[in-house]
């Protein structure tokens, strides 16, 4: 199962990034503390993840940001993972591919950290963007950036998929 596979690795990537866990149930410990720092680290991770398998599921996707409280550590139990996705149009299969992550992240999660995540709706909030809507919106438009606290290469501008970004 590829959701299964996103959650494990966030949660390897929590341990690694962060100093005072030493596994995998601490990480999941920390989740259920509520622990924003290891909320948001969870959750750039799973992003990551998704953005990879997108980008490798659909050609047309030229660019993916991560976005919202993840940014900054304010990631709780039940924010979601903002996504913006750059192509050349409208991928309608993309977005069935999405709404389907979705669903199997939302109830992997909500495995994961029980009742705390029940009132969740969606663990995946993406938004499109087609290059010929960014043309014709120039003036009203303008390109997030990425930024971070942690000390993170991916940070600090557009994500350009040149290859694999495993996490």
């Amino acid at each position: 199962m590829v959701v299964e596979r996103f959650v494990e690795s966030a949660l390897a990537y929590c341990v690694e990034k962060h100093g005072r866990l030493k596994n995998r149930r601490e990480a999941i410990q920390r989740l259920l503390e509520e622990d924003r720092e290891v909320h948001s680290v969870f959750r750039y991770a799973l992003g990551r993840s998704v953005c990879d398998y997108l980008a490798q599921q659909n050609e047309t996707v030229d660019a993916c940001y991560l976005t919202g409280s993840l940014c900054n550590d304010r990631a709780g139990v039940t924010s979601d993972v903002d996504m913006i996705l750059e192509s050349r149009y409208f991928p309608v299969a993309l977005a069935a591919t999405l709404q389907r992550v979705n669903r199997d992240l939302l109830v992997y999660y909500r495995g994961l950290v029980g009742a705390r995540a029940r009132h969740m709706r969606s663990m995946l909030d993406p938004q499109f963007v087609t290059l010929a809507r960014n043309r014709n919106h120039r003036r009203r438009f303008s390109r997030p950036l990425l930024m971070w606290r942690r000390e993170l290469p991916e940070c600090g501008g557009r994500i350009r998929w040149t290859g694999s970004m495993k996490v």
